[in-house]
């Protein structure tokens, strides 16, 4: 864990990672879709359709294309210093400069959310998480 955010940083930094989670939860449901469209090829090779190799190689191509330009984005946001948690919500958490119970915690935020509103312990995760007026000792 590298950078410590005070909730301010976090939410000064939230513009720019608003945008390229953005663009990573569009690229995950991208993903998801070629890759179910591939699984569709394959169920009808399996069923006897008559699929070139030319057309599975293509899908796969697709994927990982697909794959990489979401690999960008995650390692745009571990540059910042947050973390993509969930990639179809959109939540981010950024490593806080308070503790909970002698370990660190985490600011998090939820795509849609306008600030960073909330934290959470690393243990209890972002489905546990609280708003920060209910914030740990920092």
């Amino acid at each position: 864990m590298d950078k410590l955010f005070t909730l301010d940083e976090a939410n000064r930094a939230l513009p720019l990672v608003r945008s390229i989670t953005r663009d990573a939860v569009s690229r995950y449901r991208a993903v998801k879709s070629e890759i179910n469209a591939l699984s569709s090829l394959n169920a009808q090779r399996a069923a006897g359709a008559e699929i070139a190799d030319a057309t599975v190689d293509r899908q796969d191509q697709v994927i990982a294309r697909q794959l990489y330009e979401m690999q960008r984005l995650i390692d745009e946001l571990e540059a910042i210093g947050c973390r993509l948690r969930d990639y179809q919500k959109g939540v981010v958490d950024f490593p806080a400069a308070l503790m909970h119970e002698d370990q660190f915690a985490y600011y998090c935020w939820i795509l849609g959310e306008g600030h960073v509103t909330h934290w959470h312990s690393e243990e209890e995760g972002y489905d546990r998480r609280r708003l920060v007026s209910e914030k740990a000792s920092t």
